[in-house]
């Protein structure tokens, strides 16, 4: 779990499974089966932690009774610990065809946020969308004993989301994420020292970002470089020989990457310094047009922007950006 936590780019959230899962075709049925449950594992408290439950095709629809019922004993049978009487504790309860999983939030807040003191621009992509992203490109297969440069572009790299991620599995680093601490380590059966001493051990595997990788960030945008500059030097500061960063139209831009480079880009779905949204697609399909020799992966969420951009587009996985349903994108060949 902790290698999970700290090393995992595309996780937003890690749950902790509470026990075996149960039958729970009544309520009676499932109070029995919460006695069997080891709450004294993951919670001592006086106060009642936050609840969510779910339920589909089961006898116990109404969520509202199911939460109830899991309070209520809760609040009978946890041991009391004053020292913690305010909790941060969320417990699941999944129903799933009268089967009911029990799981606790091993973390506390979305994990994208991991970036200490970023500088954001605005509508900023969450870093675990970015890490699919990387995925998705097969970048993490790198091997870079025998590999040649390997160059990405982000055109519309905003605070530099997508090159950091980018960089950032090219180290293969542990995450130090933005926050305090984490939910599992308030857990009755945490191990300090030997959590501890799993992150000196990570530590110590820390390594560069390769000298063959070449991230490009460009941007219309002023704020946007500043952004992406200050990002780059304050996650890696002893890297700038990686990082390369233009201010200008992508179009302009494009002289300056070579051949073989990957354009890994979020474009923009609105208006974006005057130009409306159809002229970037209609200009980006330009481009794609007429730099075969660069693989592109694009995340877009308009709908429109295939027909604009008047070239052929494969779906290369769906997601949804803050509520938005988007897609990655990659030009069929």
């Amino acid at each position: 779990m902790w290698r999970l936590i700290h090393h995992s780019r595309l996780a937003e959230s890690v749950r902790v499974r509470v026990g075996d899962s149960f039958k729970a075709e009544s309520f009676a049925e499932m109070e029995s089966a919460l006695n069997n449950i080891p709450w004294g594992d993951f919670i001592t408290r006086t106060s009642t932690p936050k609840i969510s439950v779910s339920s589909h095709k089961s006898r116990l629809y109404h969520t509202d009774a199911v939460k109830e019922r899991i309070a209520k004993h809760l609040n009978q049978n946890l041991p009391e610990d004053p020292s913690n009487s305010e909790s941060s504790s969320h417990i699941f309860a999944r129903l799933e065809n009268d089967i009911c999983q029990l799981s606790i939030d091993a973390t506390g807040d979305l994990l994208h946020r991991r970036t200490s003191n970023k500088h954001i621009t605005a509508s900023p992509l969450r870093e675990t969308l970015a890490a699919a992203m990387v995925h998705l490109t097969g970048f993490q297969d790198t091997s870079w004993d025998s590999s040649d440069q390997v160059t990405i572009w982000d055109p519309f790299c905003g605070s530099g989301t997508i090159p950091l991620e980018f960089a950032g599995i090219s180290t293969g680093n542990l995450i130090h994420r933005n926050m305090s601490s984490y939910h599992f380590q308030q857990w009755p059966g945490h191990r300090s020292d030997e959590y501890d001493r799993f992150l000196k051990e990570e530590e110590t595997k820390k390594r560069k970002i390769p000298k063959k990788l070449k991230l490009i960030a460009s941007d219309i945008d002023p704020r946007a470089i500043s952004a992406t500059s200050r990002n780059f030097e304050n996650m890696f500061p002893d890297s700038a020989e990686n990082f390369a960063k233009f201010r200008g139209d992508f179009e302009k831009i494009s002289e300056f990457v070579p051949r073989g480079a990957m354009c890994v880009t979020n474009l923009p779905y609105g208006i974006r310094e005057n130009y409306e949204v159809s002229e970037i697609f209609r200009r980006f399909g330009k481009l794609v047009q007429r730099r075969p020799d660069l693989r592109f992966f694009v995340l877009n969420g308009n709908s429109s922007f295939q027909n604009f951009t008047e070239i052929p587009w494969k779906i290369c996985a769906s997601f949804s950006n803050r509520g938005l349903p988007v897609q990655v994108l990659a030009p069929k060949t």
